[in-house]
């Protein structure tokens, strides 16, 4: 077993193997730490750090070594390795509990000081789901998005899928998976403008939503994965406070949400789209490579054609001329609200905080991100009301997206990164 106990804050990792002799070969005083990020519309990652004097490490902790991890805060006279690790369980002493990973890849070095370190870099594999290509015709895209959960081992009482667009039905020509299913659902919240997350409950279930962010604050699926509480966040309130530092920005570029083009996998071919907001709705554009092929056809000189793609790299905004000739609209819909807010903090480690948590800025922060409700002006600005102050009362919604546990002698923290409903959207969605 490899271990840690931090003397500062009685936090404490726990990583079993199921080779015995793995967890005797690693001594005590080399365990650096452990981190653990888990991710919206990803699998949980992590790494195990060591410090390596002997360079022995690598022939101990190598690819395809199962682990199961476990981590938290230790109760005074209890011993968390009392309880089962069979399952995964969010306990209510304070730990998480039974994560299976696989270690997927190694890495090493060594500093001026001598200081030699080796890191063992792990997945969680439970629901990638099946590689597969098939074609799913004549149903709704809700019932594509409910199979492809359960081929992911989510059963049906265990899912919460709604979306915008739910009912519709998919082309005639059929909606294809050319890829596993934990991979397919992310490229497909993208597309369909849905946070997607896979997880475990408190009880070990395995739950799995697909929603549109209008939806997360009220789904009994997703309060099941994440305990059920709101990530309040107080910064230099006292004793109350859980925030160490944090930075914060309004996201800059393509209407405010990056360039957005994503490659994509359509009817067995990779092909280029790219998002733009506008106008309070969201445009999905497809790359049309038969209009590519036309402007430099035969009848092109080089000139022309050496002109054409000089103008191309000039062109910064995907809104010019030059650049949208080539592109073709394949999807419209509403666009979430929000401003593409995306803020970044440290805080005292809890091993509830997991995606997609709903999150609120408490005290300590700019008024932007604590209640835009409250302020009239920046309302009127959004456009939510009118100069006179009059119409409806928002107040913008926060997501967790994702969260890195820091576990070492220092203690437990967490990184968190917390976006707007603008900006929860997809893994190469509305980023």
């Amino acid at each position: 077993m490899i271990s840690l106990e931090s003397q500062k804050d009685s936090s404490y990792f726990y990583v079993q193997t199921d080779v015995p002799a793995i967890g005797k070969g690693i001594r005590r005083q080399d365990v650096l730490g452990l981190s653990v990020v888990e991710e919206g519309e990803a699998l949980t990652t992590g790494t195990i750090k060591l410090l390596d004097p002997l360079n022995i490490y690598d022939r101990i902790l190598h690819r395809n070594v199962d682990l199961t991890i476990q981590w938290g805060y230790k109760r005074t006279g209890a011993d968390p390795l009392a309880s089962a690790m069979d399952g995964q369980v969010m306990s209510a002493a304070v730990d998480r509990r039974g994560y299976h990973a696989v270690i997927q890849g190694v890495s090493g070095g060594a500093d001026e000081n001598g200081l030699q370190t080796f890191n063992a870099n792990f997945i969680c594999p439970d629901f990638i789901g099946l590689s597969q290509s098939r074609l799913f015709s004549k149903v709704t895209r809700q019932a594509v998005i409910q199979q492809v959960l359960l081929d992911c081992g989510i059963l049906p009482a265990n899912q919460d899928v709604r979306f915008v667009g739910m009912t519709t039905s998919v082309p005639d020509d059929g909606e294809r998976q050319d890829e596993n299913g934990f991979r397919y659902l992310a490229r497909k919240s993208s597309e369909w403008h849905a946070i997607f997350r896979i997880g475990y409950d408190a009880g070990g279930v395995a739950c799995g939503i697909f929603l549109s962010p209008d939806f997360l604050s009220t789904s009994a699926v997703a309060r099941r994965m994440t305990g059920g509480a709101t990530l309040a966040l107080r910064y230099k309130a006292g004793s109350s406070s859980n925030v160490l530092s944090y930075s914060w920005k309004q996201e800059e570029g393509e209407n405010g949400a990056g360039a957005n083009i994503r490659i994509v996998m359509l009817n067995g071919q990779a092909t280029f789209q790219a998002m733009q907001v506008q106008d309070e709705s969201v445009t999905v554009w497809e790359f049309d490579a038969t209009k590519l092929r036309e402007f430099f056809g035969p009848d092109k000189t080089m000139d022309q054609m050496m002109a054409e793609v000089k103008a191309i790299m000039a062109s910064a905004d995907f809104t010019s001329p030059t650049i949208r000739k080539y592109w073709k609209p394949v999807l419209q819909s509403t666009a979430p609200n929000g401003l593409g807010y995306v803020i970044n903090a440290r805080v005292f480690g809890s091993p509830f905080s997991t995606p997609p948590m709903v999150a609120s800025f408490e005290q300590g922060f700019p008024s932007c991100l604590t209640n835009r409700a409250a302020n009239a002006a920046l309302r009127a600005q959004d456009g939510e009301i009118g100069a006179a102050g009059a119409g409806p009362v928002r107040k913008n919604l926060y997501y967790l997206r994702k969260v890195n546990h820091d576990l070492s002698d220092a203690g437990y923290y967490c990184d968190l990164e917390i976006v707007d409903s603008y900006l929860a959207l997809g893994a190469v969605g509305l980023q």
